[in-house]
């Protein structure tokens, strides 16, 4: 197991570390998102300083580059013969491990000097493909939050401590795993601490 756990996190970091935002911006306006507005390396700072469009566009990437990966581990591991061999906590620890390092990849990014985003879309589209049916209440959860605070890192704070009693929710009978608890658990703490400098300028 040890092998493929190490070959899968650090194939899932380099992937997580390619960080859209900044590519865009430095090839259609020349320059770098993270010295304009919050600093943050992110869609939400590109549709403040650029409009919805490219922000649209860093969007749906952050989120193709969480989803596409998890979703078709299956296939990229079919050579291993990892599902007939491992135990199924064997494989959930090995999808939860990319997951995790798409995560880390795209907060703290190797080819961009470890300064990046808040992860909140790369972790959208992990937790799409390993959890689907918990998309649409995160979904429902952002998008009220974002309606009446008008504050979006309150909605993806919010949001990402709405996944654990989300997941309880949906495997309270059956299909539960404490691993993924605890670490959509940690995901939250985490994406939290990403947005402590939004928490501080809005302390009263």
């Amino acid at each position: 197991m040890v092998i493929p756990f190490i070959i899968v996190s650090v194939a899932g970091y380099m992937i997580g570390s390619i960080s859209f935002s900044i590519i865009l911006c430095r090839w259609i306006f020349k320059q770098d998102i993270r010295d304009l507005g919050s600093g943050n390396a992110g869609a939400t700072n590109v549709y403040r300083n650029f409009g919805w469009k490219p922000a649209l566009v860093v969007f749906l990437l952050d989120f193709s580059k969480g989803f596409l990966p998890v979703f078709f581990l299956g296939l990229i591991t079919q050579p291993w013969n990892i599902q007939e061999q491992w135990t199924v906590q064997s494989w959930e620890i090995l999808r939860l491990a990319l997951f995790v390092s798409l995560a880390v990849g795209h907060g703290f990014p190797l080819w961009f000097g470890f300064k990046g985003g808040k992860a909140v879309a790369t972790s959208a589209g992990a937790v799409s493909a390993l959890i689907p049916l918990a998309a649409p209440i995160c979904l429902v959860v952002f998008i009220s939050l974002l309606y009446f605070t008008r504050k979006p890192f309150v909605a993806s704070i919010s949001t990402a401590w709405s996944l654990p009693p989300a997941y309880l929710l949906l495997h309270r009978q059956e299909g539960f795993s404490l691993i993924y608890l605890v670490v959509f658990i940690i995901l939250a703490i985490g994406i939290t601490w990403l947005h402590r400098k939004n928490i501080a300028k809005n302390k009263p």
